[in-house]
């Protein structure tokens, strides 16, 4: 049988990106799209009130006619920022 050596240092440096540590990277990631996904929620309103942080008026200053309202644009940047967040999490999980 033959046996293929590797060395310790050699696995280690899988684990870097740059010089960064890939978990340090990853909980950055995890944390800018945690804060994203809590703001991005705060300002959405819902259906019986304005939104949590938004205030009234969203009408007046991004108009119905436009192709991309607030309302979309704060769903999309949820979106993303849920699916970051699960992605990192899932990553930081399998190199913990």
């Amino acid at each position: 049988m033959i046996m293929f050596e590797v060395e310790e240092y050699e696995l280690y440096n899988i684990f870097y990106i740059g010089g960064v540590k890939m978990t340090t990277f990853f909980s950055v990631i995890a944390l800018a799209s945690s804060l994203g996904l809590i703001i991005s929620v705060a300002l959405q309103e819902s259906s019986e009130s304005s939104g949590v942080l938004g205030g009234g008026g969203s009408e007046a200053s991004w108009g119905q006619s436009r192709g991309s309202s607030k309302e979309e644009i704060l769903k999309k940047v949820t979106v993303v920022s849920a699916v970051v967040f699960i992605v990192s999490h899932l990553i930081l999980t399998i190199l913990g």
